[in-house]
């Protein structure tokens, strides 16, 4: 059995380094021309090749508050992030930066559902539970700006702006237990 891969369609991901390099390739590699989702990015990596540089691309960055300064050498990671952002100019309407209230940089792996009890023992999250939740709020935010942005089109033909994607997924939003606020960061 063959898999069809649409290549009008193709995208990337990345969590920490991996979404500084998802960020990087979706900037050097033009075959890339899906969406470009970054969880909780340490930008400082590629800062420099990247500035002034455009993902073009519908963009969406979940970031975490713990993040904020950067992870490697103090740099302001927060303002990458908005720069990254706001240099995305031909695809500003359909691109966003947020976070969720009170998640942590471990928050945006799966890692908590392969060793939670190490988690806890090392103190590197206070609520199991809560991160449950953010990894199921992190995937539904994820998905719906893929199918939003990739297939669903707006009345006049066009691509989706993420004022709809977030309508779309506080509807879900709600049904979540310790229910994490989303925080919009950049919304242009």
């Amino acid at each position: 059995n063959w898999i069809e891969l649409d290549l009008t369609r193709v995208s990337v991901v990345g969590q920490s380094f991996g979404g500084a390099a998802a960020a990087y390739t979706a900037m050097a590699d033009k075959r890339i021309n899906g969406v470009c989702i970054l969880l909780d990015p340490d930008l400082e990596s590629v800062y420099g090749e990247m500035k002034g540089k455009s993902v073009n691309l519908p963009l969406l960055i979940i970031r975490t508050q713990s993040s904020d300064a950067s992870l490697l050498r103090g740099g302001d990671n927060k303002e990458m992030i908005f720069e990254l952002v706001a240099s995305n100019k031909e695809r500003i309407k359909q691109s966003m930066s947020c976070s969720f209230e009170n998640a942590s940089h471990i928050s945006q792996t799966d890692l908590v559902l392969h060793m939670p009890r190490e988690i806890m023992m090392f103190n590197m999250m206070k609520d199991v539970g809560a991160v449950e939740d953010y990894l199921i709020l992190n995937n539904k935010l994820t998905q719906t700006f893929l199918d939003m942005m990739l297939y669903e089109k707006d009345p006049s033909g066009g691509f989706q702006s993420v004022e709809m994607v977030v309508r779309k997924f506080s509807l879900f939003a709600k049904k979540v237990r310790h229910g994490a606020k989303l925080l919009i960061d950049k919304v242009i």
